[in-house]
This record gives C-alpha cells, sequence and structure tokens, in this order.
C-alpha cells in the first residue's frame, strides 16, 4: 500500500492524477495483491516492486483514455 501511495502521490505532484483518483490506484492496486507470505526480505521487497508496477500502470490506463 505504502509503495502504491507513493507512485500515485508522485503522479498528482505531477500533474498526471488528480488527488480524488488516488485511493482508486490505491484500492485497484490492493485488489491486485495475491497475499502472498511476507517471511523474507526479498518477500517484501518484491511486494514493493510489483506494488509500484501496478500502481504505475494503472495511472498510465487513466492518463491514456
Amino acid at each position: 500500500l505504502n509503495a502504491a501511495n507513493e507512485v500515485a502521490v508522485a503522479a498528482f505532484l505531477d500533474g498526471a492524477l488528480r488527488w480524488i483518483d488516488i485511493p482508486d490506484v490505491l484500492s485497484a492496486v490492493l485488489d491486485r495483491h495475491n497475499g502472498g507470505d511476507a517471511d523474507s526480505a526479498e518477500a517484501g521487497v518484491d511486494a514493493d516492486r510489483r506494488a509500484r508496477v501496478a500502481a504505475a500502470d494503472l495511472i498510465r490506463e487513466r492518463t491514456s483514455r
């Protein structure tokens, strides 16, 4: 959630996303999350990376409409 929020806020600050759209991006990223175990540092880093990619993809989809 934090990783997706960082991407969404950065997009907002860059003018690529409206403030009111941030929660929608976060919700969609959480919906895509498979909920795997956070049993290692690598798992946490991987979850962070996947959340950032998912958020960026969703924002790109929104701005290409």
